[in-house]
């Protein structure tokens, strides 16, 4: 299987099998945001941001793809946004990717 299909998988099998939500399973999200971060959230420090990107970031982790983004919180990247993490800083203009 290639890391595409792998992203793929683990992405749907996540949203089909367990439909993640702050009600339902706040320890899940906080996984995506601890995997994301290397720190330690609480549900109402976290509910506060958009998930999204950190649950991106983590499905990358388990699929095992190579590390192109950073781990750490959006303001840690110079960018207003967590999508800051998947981008890399050439002379000062982001770019996507590598």
């Amino acid at each position: 299987m290639s890391q595409r299909d792998s992203v793929v998988a683990i992405a749907l099998y996540e949203a089909s099998f367990m439909p993640v939500c702050w009600r339902e399973y706040p320890e899940t999200i906080l996984d995506y945001f601890h995997a994301s971060t290397n720190r330690q959230f609480d549900k109402a420090a976290a509910i506060k941001v958009s998930w999204c990107s950190y649950f991106v970031h983590w499905v990358l982790i388990q699929a095992r793809v190579p590390a192109q983004v950073k781990k750490g919180m959006a303001g840690d990247f110079g960018g207003a946004d967590s999508v800051s993490r998947f981008m890399k800083h050439y002379g000062g203009r982001p770019h996507w990717g590598k």
